[in-house]
């Protein structure tokens, strides 16, 4: 289990602070949301996605 922080980051909701349950699995779904959002930046950053998503705004490729 991670370590519960109660100034900071996703787990101070009320909610995630009254249960251990609530606090875990909110953690547990936000860390997969967050890979998938960082994958997803990635491959639309290798494929020449949109210029506000890529990952460098100094790419060698012009516009």
């Amino acid at each position: 289990m991670t370590v519960r922080q109660t100034r900071k980051g996703l787990g101070r909701s009320p909610w995630t602070l009254a249960s251990d349950a609530v606090w875990e699995r909110t953690h547990r779904v936000a860390g997969w949301v967050f890979m998938v959002a960082g994958l997803l930046v990635v491959v639309l950053t290798l494929a020449g996605g949109p210029r506000w998503l890529t990952l460098s705004r100094c790419s060698s490729r012009p516009d």
